[in-house]
């Protein structure tokens, strides 16, 4: 559903990432809807090289209510940067990529 493996949730977990998840009585872990939004959201921050650190801080920060507000807009602003940075990147890498295929294709066809 998420993408995410046993052990990352498992490592999440130990993390204190999930802070609302619950276990039953055999201390298995009960993933709610909203468990499964904060793995999302982490694994989005993640995926944007947010290091685990820096996930920990941001959760820590949510868990402190609107007072955060402020000081979590700004990480997410950075984070939106960084993405915005990388598909610019990768975009341009794309270009390159396209412009040799067409070069092969249109070398290949001279012969």
């Amino acid at each position: 559903m998420l993408g995410l493996s046993v052990h990352t949730l498992r490592y999440y977990d130990s993390l204190k990432l999930f802070p609302f998840l619950q276990r039953d009585q055999n201390e298995k872990r009960l993933f709610s809807d909203a468990d499964l939004q904060w793995a999302k959201l982490i694994e989005c921050l993640r995926n944007a090289n947010m290091s685990i650190k820096e996930v920990q801080h941001y959760v820590k920060l949510c868990l402190q209510g609107d007072e955060t507000l402020d000081e979590r807009l700004t990480i997410i602003n950075q984070q939106e940067k960084i993405l915005i940075d990388t598909i610019t990147e990768l975009n341009e890498q794309l270009a390159l990529l396209r412009f040799k295929k067409s070069y092969y294709k249109k070398s290949n066809n001279l012969k």
